[in-house]
């Protein structure tokens, strides 16, 4: 029988970053050389230990200002939304991550890289459980990626964090005019998106 192997690790989805035991069991991958998406409570981690991998993160505002918190850099939620090309880039250069710092118009950071800022995304990406999905889109792009052609480096990473954002603002765009405007709903067409951005 053929060894399963792992292109790519998505983590946090769904833990909040109270429950210290899932958070420390996630930190295990930390330690390994695949890369990663990170999301959620596995966010707060990172002012503890940073991975050894290449790894892209995902956080909204909220948890931007925790972050930056964690790292001893108070920043009000305001100031974050009035600059958060400023914001994403400082959690770049802390942490050594690209930034996917998720709004209705995301940013996209990675040291020594032009921020990428994306166009308005569909406003159905605020609702709850759609961060989960994103992560997981972008995890999934990012293990094809790695499995295809090798691990990317961090301007093709952020670049996947962009396209992740498209394929899911698309299911999210095609969701509401078939099914409904719930994450499931938007989970139930990612499948058309990309049939269709592949066109």
């Amino acid at each position: 029988m053929k060894t399963a192997t792992v292109d790519a690790w998505v983590l946090g989805s769904g833990v909040p970053e109270d429950d210290l035991n899932r958070i420390y069991d996630l930190a295990a991958k930390f330690r390994e050389q695949i890369p990663l998406v990170i999301d959620a409570g596995a966010i707060s981690h990172l002012h503890k230990q940073l991975p050894v991998s290449d790894f892209i993160i995902t956080p909204h505002h909220k948890e931007a200002q925790s972050l930056l918190a964690s790292f001893g850099h108070e920043q009000s939620l305001e100031s974050i939304a009035a600059d958060p090309e400023e914001t994403a880039s400082k959690i770049a250069n802390l942490t050594g991550a690209v930034v996917n710092l998720k709004a209705n118009v995301s940013v996209i950071a990675a040291i020594g890289e032009t921020p990428i800022i994306t166009e308005p995304l569909n406003t159905q990406l605020s609702t709850a459980g759609t961060g989960d999905l994103l992560a997981g889109v972008t995890g999934a792009l990012l293990a094809r990626h790695v499995k295809q052609i090798g691990v990317p480096d961090q301007k093709r990473m952020m670049r996947i964090a962009a396209l992740g954002l498209r394929v899911l603002s698309t299911a999210a765009d095609i969701s509401s005019k078939r099914t409904g405007i719930g994450a499931s709903d938007i989970a139930a067409n990612i499948h058309l998106a990309a049939q269709e951005l592949a066109e």
